[in-house]
């Protein structure tokens, strides 16, 4: 069974989520003394993304191309102090071909600029982006799973529903295509 990478979308959504580069209406400003200008403060900003992507989400991962399917959770941290988010990301099912993987867990420095990197031993070396709208892409180039090259994932994020498409290029050649949602959990 070929194998996929379902979470790779949902951790590049929700990590790079925490982007921006400080250009959209909704920054926060710091006004100066003579209170006739502001200046935006991208920190500041990247922390509000994070902070509207925060708690948790559920959901589903289906590869189109396999017809398989399983289950996706999201958990998001945000220390505002420290100034960083960390994202665990828990896909199950038959991930990879293999079975259920051990959830991922990376921590995001809001204090630097996107583009955003990380490594996980799922999905190898990522990077990833996010607009101030919630557009996102992610890729992969290297994956470390046998059989597998590269994964991308791109889509739209927003408070309450994630839309995820996603590709997965194999080593001889071939491709799987895939899709995911996430939404918060029913209270």
């Amino acid at each position: 069974m070929r194998r996929l990478i379902p979470a790779a979308a949902l951790a590049a959504l929700l990590v790079s989520a925490c982007g921006g580069d400080g250009q959209a209406a909704t920054t926060a400003a710091a006004i100066t003394a003579d209170a006739s200008t502001t200046t935006e403060d991208p920190v500041a900003y990247r922390l509000t993304l994070a902070t509207i992507l925060a708690g948790n989400w559920v959901g589903e991962w289906r590869n189109i191309t396999a017809g398989t399917t399983g289950p996706l959770a999201v958990d998001v941290r945000l220390d505002e102090e420290a100034r960083t988010a960390t994202v665990t990301v828990d896909p199950g099912g038959a991930v990879f071909g293999a079975g259920d993987p051990d959830p991922m867990a990376f921590v995001v420095d809001l204090t630097q600029p996107p583009p955003y990197t990380a490594t996980t031993d799922l999905l190898g070396h990522i990077t990833f982006t996010m607009t101030d709208t919630g557009a996102f892409s992610l890729e992969s180039a290297d994956v470390p799973g046998e059989g597998i090259a590269t994964f991308w994932a791109s889509g739209e994020a927003g408070s309450e529903r994630v839309q995820i498409e996603y590709g997965v290029g194999f080593d001889d050649g071939s491709a799987a295509d895939g899709v995911a949602a996430l939404r918060r959990p029913a209270s």
